[in-house]
């Protein structure tokens, strides 16, 4: 369970370095969250409860968090804080962790953790991830398998479409091969951009190299399409529904391909603090596998999600 204890304390200090920013406004209030942008005209502030909101320079007093402008709508220096701001981590980041087992007359242990980051603005988007599932039953390994992948996209000015590039790589002691890399590029469109529900699409090219330890006669080297749709759906304030889906046929193989689609909720727990309960559901469809593997797999959990 080494990898599970790397895992495990990897979320931790990530958790641990949490902040939110703050902005003080003239008639006392104080909002906290994370700052999206800062001008001479406003701030634009991603709040955990009332979420995207925009407050003008006129109505603020002060902010912690960020670095202030230079001056405000009314030519007045926009150091009104006694000490100087400090400047604003950019990235929004979550960790999940979920753990589960059985004791008796079956003995089972269970781990889920993952690390997401997102930074966007107006000219493009980074999305990076990685993730780790490990299973024991009666002391028998059943699942180790880790991931880490990185996607830019690039936006265009007053244009709702945009161009992405990106890379994969999958560690999986349970499949035909061991190690995977792909790499992906295409364009994509940005369907709908609203507070409550916001859905892409993408088209492209993949190329997937897979190579195997056990079996060192697995080395394949193919070249696939990419189709897919992602949205992010929030239902009310404290409940957000995500779910993707891709194809991938096979150019060198004509009749196979891949399919990989997500779906998960996760809830809010407390209004003071952004913490929330996971389920998700991931499911891999390959017809390039042979037997005894299966064609499709499945993988289920839940979990806690830390936003920070």
């Amino acid at each position: 369970m080494t990898r599970s204890i790397a895992a495990l304390t990897l979320v931790l200090a990530l958790a641990a370095t949490a902040s939110a920013d703050e902005i003080k406004l003239r008639n006392g209030d104080v909002l906290n969250g994370t700052i999206i942008e800062t001008s001479k005209a406003g701030v634009t502030l991603d709040h955990p409860i009332l979420g995207r909101i925009y407050v003008s320079r006129s109505n603020v007093a002060g902010e912690t968090g960020t670095t202030a402008p230079a001056g405000d709508l009314d030519g007045e220096a926009a150091a009104t804080t006694s000490t100087p701001a400090a400047k604003t981590n950019p990235w929004k980041l979550s960790a999940e962790l979920g753990a589960s087992g059985t004791s008796g007359n079956s003995d089972t242990d269970d781990l889920h953790a993952a690390i997401n980051g997102l930074l966007e603005d107006d000219a493009k988007r980074w999305a990076v991830g990685a993730g780790y599932s490990t299973s024991e039953s009666n002391d028998v390994e059943t699942k180790d398998q880790w991931f880490a992948e990185v996607t830019r996209d690039w936006k265009f000015a007053e244009s709702k479409w945009f161009l992405f590039a990106g890379a994969r790589y999958d560690d999986d002691n349970f499949q035909e091969w061991d190690h995977r890399t792909t790499l992906k590029a295409g364009a994509g469109y940005q369907w709908l951009e609203r507070n409550d529900l916001n859905v892409r699409f993408r088209a492209g090219l993949t190329h997937v190299n897979e190579s195997g330890i056990a079996n060192p006669l697995v080395d394949d080297s193919r070249v696939e399409g990419l189709l897919g749709g992602e949205a992010v759906w929030k239902l009310t304030e404290a409940q957000t529904i995500t779910a993707g889906v891709t194809y991938y046929p096979d150019f060198d193989d004509n009749g196979e391909f891949r399919t990989v689609s997500e779906l998960g909720w996760s809830m809010k727990l407390a209004t003071e603090t952004d913490v929330r309960l996971k389920v998700g559901l991931k499911n891999e469809y390959d017809s390039h596998r042979d037997d005894p593997f299966d064609t499709t797999d499945r993988q289920y959990f839940v979990a806690l999600l830390f936003a920070f």
